[in-house]
């Protein structure tokens, strides 16, 4: 199939940011399209330093923005990439595609969802001058073992198969001069949770940032600190650190060969029930004492409220969590943070594709 003539020239630019591989095949997939239908193709890793390079954009090129989707958004890093993205040259088209957490529950496939993800990059890129050629959302197997454990090979193979046939169908369309915007059927469900993506990004991901732990299977082989695509992983004591730079996108806990990154869920319930009991219950008693009463407006409204709620939220975890890490220098401390820790169930099998996809040659 030859690539449309409407177009003066024949390039492809790729932008992409994964952590377990997803979104990466998601590129890789469209790159071989575009490849196949006689189009330079330009990848860029925004999980390498080139995350830092604005390049330049060739009048009459396609240009393609592919994430996963974090907190119903896209990542803070791939956010901020294209807010720097320079302004439209000349008849340049975007397309947009975000990989989010699709599972399989017996012969069905259920499909994650987007929220603001796709619908904020269009908006942002459209002012810049950008023609929006396309949004397309794929489904690809969910990867956020902090919630749920990794999909059995059977479905991840499934799946994985299901969702190159409808990235290779949306790229060729694509890159014929058609139209699709297949992602806007979610819009009244991904309009509802904008709040949601909202709360995520100024607050969310920084307290999930924190609930990271190496336990004593950790033999310091220094892949996670040395493979974090945005460096959020830092060495203190001897023992990986995670700094509210982490964009949660599992690579580190999918990947480690000793299994000895965990999510501290215990923790995460005791910084919960701390901060709604004993924190709330004694910063206000602090105030009362030193003569400072809140304003009502403050305590009686939800929205403000959970603003207090969440800065505190902050401030307690972060300070537990340099606290864990301390106290996990001592064994029987260590043993009480991976066993009130649901990751560490043999049921609670790590996201893996790589490997599957290899055995099976996919």
């Amino acid at each position: 199939m030859s690539a449309s003539p409407d177009y003066k020239e024949k390039i492809v630019d790729l932008f992409w940011f994964s952590g377990t591989g997803n979104a990466k095949r998601v590129s890789e997939w469209v790159s071989e399209v575009a490849s196949q239908n006689g189009f330079e193709v330009i990848q860029q890793n925004l999980g390498s330093s080139e995350r830092h390079i604005i390049p330049g954009i060739e009048p009459g090129s396609y240009i393609g923005f592919i994430s996963p989707t974090h907190g119903f958004n896209y990542p803070p890093l791939m956010v901020k990439y294209i807010f720097r993205f320079p302004r439209n040259p000349g008849d340049c088209h975007v397309f947009l595609m975000n990989t989010r957490a699709g599972v399989m529950l017996n012969r069905w496939f259920l499909p994650g969802v987007s929220g603001i993800a796709l619908l904020l990059a269009a908006l942002v890129l459209w002012l810049k001058g950008y023609k929006i050629a396309g949004m397309r959302s794929i489904d690809l197997p969910s990867n956020w073992i902090s919630l749920h454990p990794g999909l059995r090979e059977k479905a991840i193979l499934k799946i994985h198969h299901r969702c190159e046939k409808k990235t290779e169908d949306f790229a060729h369309k694509i890159l014929k001069g058609k139209k699709v915007y297949r992602s806007l059927l979610d819009l009244p469900v991904d309009l509802i949770l904008t709040p949601v993506a909202l709360a995520y990004y100024f607050v969310g991901r920084f307290f999930i940032a924190k609930t990271f732990v190496a336990t004593k299977s950790c033999d310091n082989c220094g892949l996670c600190h040395k493979n974090c695509p945005v460096n959020a992983i830092k060495l203190v004591n001897n023992r990986p650190f995670w700094t509210v730079k982490c964009e949660s996108c599992m690579q580190c806990m999918n990947a480690c060969p000793k299994r000895a990154i965990e999510t501290a869920h215990g923790m995460v319930v005791g910084v919960i029930t701390l901060t709604n009991t004993a924190v709330v219950t004694l910063l206000l008693g602090l105030l009362q004492r030193i003569g400072i009463t809140l304003p009502g407006f403050i305590t009686e409204n939800g929205t403000i409220w959970f603003l207090v709620l969440s800065a505190l939220y902050m401030a307690v975890i972060i300070f537990t969590h340099r606290v864990v890490h301390f106290l996990q220098r001592f064994k029987w401390f260590d043993i009480i943070i991976e066993y009130t820790s649901l990751t560490r169930l043999k049921l609670w099998n790590r996201y893996q594709p790589g490997k599957i996809l290899r055995k099976n040659q996919f």
